[in-house]
């Protein structure tokens, strides 16, 4: 007796299976490295867009968090076909030097987070000292120009008064000397 029952398929059919399943799991490989590498850029533009910081979780940049943010499942790069390989090669060494930044940890973002608020809010207090010292020339160019105004009138009715003093003169024996 034969406690096997007899296959559906035949050894053809049964290969040509095995052949498609491995054709589509090659297509399902390529398509997680696909998915992860996006990640990888978006992920290293966010940081080089924010100085250096990861601006998502926190500041922590985890093998989590770029296997969530690329849209694979949680446990997929542990798989033994990409353990050894992908993860191995690519993953570990791009998430090593993404942490030799600032962008490891929560405490390094915070404490980034912190030398950046000191950092503008230095940068704030030049602004505000620079613009007073603006307010105060402009207020000194301003005086000037309005001590020069009533200056240029009185000159102007000094000069008109000398004039009539002239005109008076004029009239009568004294001859005027042209100006030179």
């Amino acid at each position: 007796m034969n406690s096997k029952a007899p296959s559906k398929f035949s050894d053809a059919a049964r290969q040509q299976i095995r052949a498609s399943a491995v054709a589509r799991g090659e297509q399902r490989y390529d398509e997680v490295v696909k998915k992860v590498t996006n990640a990888i850029r978006t992920i290293e533009q966010e940081i080089q867009a924010h100085n250096g910081l990861y601006p998502a979780n926190g500041g922590a940049l985890t093998l989590s968090e770029l296997v969530r943010r690329s849209g694979v499942g949680p446990k997929t790069l542990f798989g033994a076909n990409y353990k050894h390989s992908f993860k191995k090669n690519i993953v570990d060494p791009w998430l090593l030097s993404a942490k030799g930044g600032d962008a490891g940890s929560r405490p390094d973002a915070k404490r980034s987070a912190a030398d950046r608020v000191s950092q503008w809010r230095e940068l704030y207090n030049d602004l505000l000292t620079t613009y007073r010292l603006g307010e105060l020339d402009w207020h000194d160019a301003r005086r000037l120009l309005a001590e020069a105004e009533e200056k240029v009138q009185q000159l102007i009715k000094d000069n008109k008064e000398l004039r009539r003093e002239l005109n008076k003169l004029s009239k009568g024996n004294v001859a005027v000397l042209p100006s030179r």
